[in-house]
């Protein structure tokens, strides 16, 4: 019996919305925002079934449809106390495996068609994502939800994703705009100027995030030992 992944219950979590056959599992994800936040090969996706049903977290009954054999999986009393402790533990923060900017980070070691191409790269695969999503957000407009119970749950989690690919399409143009520029990748005089400009707007924006950023609830403690220690209340 396999430990339980996130992948695990994201899989329980769809047997939540809805009793469903492996296949039927698989096409839900290929259908949701749940891909594009959390992809996995099909193949490990067929796998989770049966580990949530060795961990009694789900039921497996065979029966039929249009006189074909069919497994169905259903989410457990046990399955669903296990999805609402999952929920309430911290998860992991997004976190960049993200093979074509680490290439961009190493490009002053090579050309600047190699470096063009791999920003480029990352332009046309957000394009693709872009064009992947459509159908599925244009559903959820005109049509609204397959399971119209979850539509808050789905316009919040389809912004995020929206605004990362969205984040992602202006960087590619922005970078390659600027590098379509530079003679090579070596630094030159205005390079290094331009680079002093982009690094201070760096600065200043992740200044400005963090100033609109709700206080963390250390700071709140720390600020109400710093108001009620002795030499303030004097």
């Amino acid at each position: 019996m396999r430990q339980l992944t996130p992948t695990s219950y994201a899989v329980l979590g769809l047997l939540a919305v809805r009793p469903s056959s492996a296949y039927e599992l698989i096409g839900q994800m290929q259908r949701s925002m749940v891909r594009l936040v959390w992809p996995r090969a099909e193949s490990k996706l067929y796998e989770e079934p049966k580990n949530l049903v060795a961990h009694g977290l789900a039921t497996v009954r065979q029966g039929r449809a249009g006189g074909r054999r069919r497994t169905v999986y259903r989410i457990t009393p046990r399955g669903r106390r296990a999805l609402g402790r999952w929920l309430d533990r911290p998860g992991a923060g997004p976190f960049f495996e993200f093979e074509s900017m680490l290439k961009v980070v190493y490009a002053d070691f090579g050309t600047k068609e190699q470096l063009l191409t791999n920003v480029r790269r990352i332009r046309d695969d957000a394009v693709r994502r872009v064009d992947l999503s459509q159908p599925l957000a244009r559903e959820l407009a005109d049509r609204g939800p397959r399971f119209p119970e979850r539509a808050h749950i789905n316009a919040i989690t389809g912004r995020f994703v929206i605004e990362v690919m969205q984040a992602t399409l202006r960087w590619a143009q922005w970078a390659e705009r600027i590098v379509e520029r530079w003679p090579d990748t070596s630094l030159n005089a205005a390079m290094a100027a331009e680079a002093r400009t982009l690094l201070k707007e760096n600065a200043d924006v992740v200044e400005a995030m963090v100033s609109l950023a709700p206080p963390r609830a250390a700071d709140h403690t720390a600020k109400r030992k710093w108001a009620m220690s002795p030499s303030r209340t004097t």
